[in-house]
Protein backbone atom coordinates (compact mmCIF):
# COMPACT_ATOMS: atom_id res chain seq x y z
CA UNK A 1 0.00 0.00 0.00
CA UNK A 2 1.38 3.51 -1.12
CA UNK A 3 1.18 6.78 0.99
CA UNK A 4 -1.39 7.89 -2.38
CA UNK A 5 -3.80 4.81 -1.71
CA UNK A 6 -7.11 6.36 -2.00
CA UNK A 7 -8.26 3.70 0.22
CA UNK A 8 -6.03 5.36 3.20
CA UNK A 9 -7.54 8.88 2.78
CA UNK A 10 -10.50 8.40 5.73
CA UNK A 11 -8.35 9.70 8.76
CA UNK A 12 -10.76 8.37 10.96
CA UNK A 13 -10.12 4.66 9.81
CA UNK A 14 -6.83 2.74 11.14
CA UNK A 15 -5.37 -0.02 9.25
CA UNK A 16 -3.65 -1.49 12.07
CA UNK A 17 -5.00 -4.56 12.73
CA UNK A 18 -4.00 -6.19 16.28
CA UNK A 19 -4.56 -9.69 18.01
CA UNK A 20 -4.22 -10.27 22.12
CA UNK A 21 -2.38 -13.16 22.57
CA UNK A 22 -2.07 -15.36 25.81
CA UNK A 23 1.24 -16.70 25.73
CA UNK A 24 2.99 -18.98 28.39
CA UNK A 25 6.42 -16.71 29.40
CA UNK A 26 8.38 -20.18 28.56
CA UNK A 27 6.80 -20.52 24.66
CA UNK A 28 8.10 -16.86 23.80
CA UNK A 29 11.09 -16.90 22.75
CA UNK A 30 10.08 -19.83 20.45
CA UNK A 31 7.42 -17.79 19.16
CA UNK A 32 9.30 -14.74 18.64
CA UNK A 33 11.57 -17.07 16.29
CA UNK A 34 8.46 -18.31 14.54
CA UNK A 35 6.92 -14.99 14.11
CA UNK A 36 10.68 -13.27 12.50
CA UNK A 37 10.24 -15.98 9.96
CA UNK A 38 7.26 -14.76 8.93
CA UNK A 39 8.86 -12.13 7.16
CA UNK A 40 6.20 -8.59 7.98
CA UNK A 41 3.73 -10.37 8.85
CA UNK A 42 3.48 -8.90 12.60
CA UNK A 43 5.53 -6.84 14.93
CA UNK A 44 5.07 -8.70 18.37
CA UNK A 45 4.64 -6.07 21.28
CA UNK A 46 4.60 -7.01 25.27
CA UNK A 47 3.65 -3.69 26.53
CA UNK A 48 -0.01 -3.43 28.60
CA UNK A 49 -2.22 -6.08 29.01
CA UNK A 50 -2.25 -8.88 31.57
CA UNK A 51 0.72 -11.78 32.53
CA UNK A 52 1.76 -13.48 29.44
CA UNK A 53 -0.44 -11.68 27.24
CA UNK A 54 1.21 -9.92 24.03
CA UNK A 55 -0.22 -7.81 20.90
CA UNK A 56 0.49 -8.76 17.54
CA UNK A 57 0.18 -5.57 15.37
CA UNK A 58 -0.05 -6.18 11.59
CA UNK A 59 -2.24 -4.75 8.90
CA UNK A 60 -5.94 -5.01 8.35
CA UNK A 61 -4.85 -6.56 4.60
CA UNK A 62 -2.56 -9.21 6.52
CA UNK A 63 -5.84 -9.77 8.53
CA UNK A 64 -6.47 -13.53 7.33
CA UNK A 65 -3.20 -14.20 6.82
CA UNK A 66 -2.04 -13.41 10.44
CA UNK A 67 -5.08 -15.58 11.47
CA UNK A 68 -4.04 -18.68 9.21
CA UNK A 69 -0.57 -18.40 10.66
CA UNK A 70 -1.93 -18.95 14.42
CA UNK A 71 -3.95 -21.16 13.52
CA UNK A 72 -1.20 -23.26 12.44
CA UNK A 73 1.17 -22.74 15.11
CA UNK A 74 2.46 -26.22 17.12
CA UNK A 75 -0.11 -27.09 20.08
CA UNK A 76 2.93 -26.90 22.25
CA UNK A 77 2.87 -23.36 21.85
CA UNK A 78 -0.21 -23.02 23.94
CA UNK A 79 -1.07 -19.70 22.19
CA UNK A 80 -4.16 -18.15 23.04
CA UNK A 81 -5.79 -15.90 20.69
CA UNK A 82 -7.91 -13.61 23.37
CA UNK A 83 -8.92 -10.72 21.14
CA UNK A 84 -9.05 -9.20 17.61
CA UNK A 85 -9.67 -5.60 17.06
CA UNK A 86 -8.70 -2.32 14.84
CA UNK A 87 -6.39 0.52 16.33
CA UNK A 88 -8.22 2.91 17.64
CA UNK A 89 -6.00 6.37 18.36
CA UNK A 90 -8.95 7.47 20.29
CA UNK A 91 -8.74 4.54 22.55
CA UNK A 92 -4.86 3.52 22.44
CA UNK A 93 -5.71 1.95 26.20
CA UNK A 94 -7.41 -1.17 25.58
CA UNK A 95 -10.92 -1.34 26.56
CA UNK A 96 -11.40 2.58 27.44
CA UNK A 97 -14.60 3.56 25.64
Amino acid sequence: MTGSDSSSSDSSSSDTWIVLVGLPDVAVVRFQGMLAGEDGLATLRSQGGGPGEHELWSTRAQQHELGTWLDSLPESLDVRVIDRYVYRPENAVRGEA
